[in-house]
């Protein structure tokens, strides 16, 4: 029994294995140190970004900062630890090219043709988040539609108005907008602002 396991050990010892695990690792561990050196980058280039909303509520500063800041973070993870997968899955010779890989491109491509219009409001959400062009509590106008700003997510941006009702407005439909209370509490000057970059 001893005698066995040992001559089993010692062919799984003297295979591939142990080189392909190595690879594995090393590959894995380029991959979390080029995530880690991106990603304080990243912090570091949006740091001036991130300070144009200091005289905000933390709360409000902490939202923006999760959107700002959160989604090239995690768009940087998603990519880099796919293709960390997909070379591991080549170094240990698992034949996924005529199978996986097609499939996973044609599921992406659905997605995104399927989901184009949330897409487009969400890059403007994190475009409107980005250039703080407006805050919760400011008052703005969009088109024909005025009112406070209750809410702004990466899909729609929330307005109350004067008489209690709400309106919901695609951020991809914000291209130009009045702000009418945020640029005097912020110390800027005029009151019209261009709305999310157009996509």
């Amino acid at each position: 029994m001893t005698m066995s396991f040992f001559r089993y050990f010692q062919r799984l010892w003297l295979s591939q294995l142990p080189v392909q695990l190595m690879r594995g690792i090393l590959t894995a561990a380029l991959f979390e140190l080029l995530v880690y050196l991106i990603n304080v980058r990243i912090r570091k280039a949006l740091k001036p970004v991130l300070a144009r909303d200091s005289q905000a509520e933390p709360a409000q500063r902490l939202a923006r900062q999760r959107i700002v800041l959160g989604v090239p973070l995690m768009l940087v993870r998603t990519i880099l630890y796919a293709i960390a997968i997909a070379i591991i899955l080549r170094i240990f010779r698992f034949k996924s090219e005529l199978d996986v890989y097609p499939i996973a491109l044609g599921v992406l491509v659905v997605v995104a043709v399927g989901a184009r219009n949330v897409l487009r409001d969400m890059v403007s959400g994190y475009f409107i988040h980005y250039d703080y062009l407006f805050a919760v509590g400011d008052e703005i106008t969009v088109g024909e539609r005025n009112g406070m700003v209750s809410e702004i997510g990466l899909r729609c941006t929330r307005l109350r108005t004067r008489d209690g009702q709400e309106i919901l407005v695609r951020n991809s439909e914000i291209h130009t907008m009045v702000n009418r209370t945020g640029p005097q509490r912020r110390g800027q000057q005029g009151n019209e602002t261009p709305g999310a970059r157009p996509s």
